[in-house]
């Protein structure tokens, strides 16, 4: 199996890296702006090691699409995620997370996307103890479009953020379905 930071820091900024079905293991930091594009979920990524974030996006305009993640750290403290997004403009689509304290986390971002995703939680943790399926802090003009939540500490959490659009997601098990905090 190639090591999949190899073939993300080998793609071009502005390209595209197409996955075939692989399967990968521990994490990865996407510091440019790039797509990539797995063919319809076959490709995942698991952090078995349930060490820090599976992904870390470090970059405006990237674009995941089709991508399984599973896995995560354990530290609430540390907003563990699957994906832990730090730019704007990052559209997170059809993809499938799974047994992760986090979902996904975006952090100051501006003009993201995150569409038709489904994320369960950890199950096996008490309600109080799960992370959020997602998790917006600060930042403003993203959209949660169309995802499906489940066993998720609170299913869209978010604060200090302005202009989100949040529509037609489906959020079953979890403590709130929105929570709102300091926002507009």
């Amino acid at each position: 199996t190639p090591d999949l930071q190899d073939l993300i820091n080998q793609t071009p900024s502005g390209g595209t890296l197409s996955l075939p079905y692989c399967r990968f293991y521990g994490t990865i930091i996407i510091n440019k702006p790039i797509t990539i594009q797995a063919n319809s979920g076959t490709v995942t990524l698991s952090n078995d090691e349930s060490d820090g974030n599976t992904i870390t996006i470090r970059s405006d305009n990237v674009s995941l699409n089709n991508m399984v993640v599973t896995g995560s750290g354990r530290s609430i403290a540390k907003l563990h995620s699957a994906i832990k997004v730090y730019g704007s403009q990052v559209k997170i689509k059809n993809c499938i997370i799974s047994d992760s304290l986090f979902g996904i986390h975006l952090i100051n971002s501006k003009n993201s996307i995150i569409s038709n995703t489904e994320i369960s939680g950890l199950k096996a943790l008490m309600i109080s103890k799960r992370g959020d399926g997602i998790r917006v802090s600060g930042g403003s003009d993203n959209e949660i479009i169309s995802n499906t939540i489940s066993d998720a500490g609170d299913g869209v959490y978010f604060d200090h953020t302005t202009n989100l659009s949040v529509k037609n997601n489906s959020v079953t098990a979890s403590r709130y379905a929105y929570h709102v905090m300091y926002s507009d």
